[in-house]
């Protein structure tokens, strides 16, 4: 299975200096977004799955031994940890989640789409890249990270 790992390549020009994350640990682009992304990292970031922390500079990376199961799993478990699984809860019993203007009513729904959506999004940057490529990313867009000279 293709996935995104963090990197720790120091021949990029963007370093994952302050990297909070451990070496080839399972990364997803940051699920929380601040409003101010000028004075924050996190429109920059990748999470770890099992540490939480953040790292600029992620992976594409063949892991066979891992299922999608496994990796639904691992994202849900890092949702928990971080309080979006409660707060996703505490929203659909307010009456209050809705996706693409459509009210999710069931709880269990609204996080499986949740996680169904940063599944499509590491699918969808692992088909565009090759095994082994260092990528970075600004918000929705994720380019290979450049090599310094």
């Amino acid at each position: 299975m293709m996935v995104l790992v963090a990197a720790t390549n120091p021949t990029c020009t963007r370093r994952a200096a302050g990297s909070h994350t451990v070496a080839g640990e399972l990364v997803v682009p940051a699920v929380a977004r601040c409003d101010d992304a000028a004075s924050c990292s996190c429109a920059r970031s990748w999470q770890g799955v099992t540490s939480g922390g953040f790292t600029g500079l992620a992976e594409v990376a063949d892991r066979p031994e891992l299922s999608r199961r496994q990796l639904r799993g691992g994202i849900h478990r890092l949702l928990e940890r971080e309080g979006w699984v409660a707060s996703i809860v505490a929203m659909v019993d307010a009456g209050d989640y809705r996706v693409d203007g459509e009210f999710i009513a069931d709880p269990v729904a609204a996080v499986d789409l949740m996680v169904d959506d940063q599944i499509a999004v590491i699918d969808e940057i692992c088909s565009g890249f090759r095994e082994g490529a260092i990528v970075s990313r600004f918000g929705t867009l994720v380019a290979e990270a450049v090599r310094a000279a």
